[in-house]
């Protein structure tokens, strides 16, 4: 039972968005987050329709991870905007960006490339839905790359690039 309610403690506090999150772990948990959604994405037993109970039980796992992925992202997006002294909800057109991404490259990510080499012509309204989100990501990328604001602020103590105790233990903000 305290194992269980260890690994709950720890698991609230990675998808908490009060709170502070360095540089170091903000990157090192959206680079995790990013390939395990994009290794599931594209694993071959994601796929598959086998009636045998492992791969059953692994696409359980993969669609808790694609679910729990995007939780902990915006988690750890709304710690870094408040180390950065900025409110949270900044981190939603970040998001929608991201996702606007995704889709348009699931939608129409072989057109674009036949449109590359001038095989398809795509809508213009795809071009610019893409250069927007582009940029918003690169400016939210930017954002998140720099340096939080020193010392506490109202969101909580400053933590460091690699904190872990910090980051999964819980403690008063």
């Amino acid at each position: 039972m305290l194992r269980h309610t260890a690994l709950m403690s720890v698991l609230a506090r990675l998808a908490s968005f009060r709170g502070r999150v360095g540089r170091g772990d903000f990157w090192a948990i959206f680079l995790v987050t990013i390939t395990v959604s994009i290794v599931l994405a594209v694993h071959p037993a994601a796929a598959s329709s086998s009636a045998a109970i492992q791969v059953k039980r692994f696409l359980l796992a993969i669609i808790i991870l694609q679910v729990i992925s995007p939780i902990i992202l915006a988690s750890f997006t709304f710690r870094r905007l408040h180390d950065l002294d900025k409110p949270g909800w900044w981190a939603i057109p970040f998001l929608s960006a991201l996702l606007s991404l995704a889709l348009i490259w699931t939608q129409t990510g072989q057109s674009t490339l036949r449109s590359l080499a001038g095989t398809v012509a795509l809508e213009p309204v795809t071009y610019l839905l893409t250069a927007i989100s582009a940029g918003v990501v690169v400016s939210a990328l930017y954002l998140l790359s720099s340096k939080g604001s020193p010392g506490p602020n109202k969101h909580g103590r400053a933590p460091g690039d690699f904190d872990l105790p910090y980051l999964l233990l819980a403690q008063d903000t």
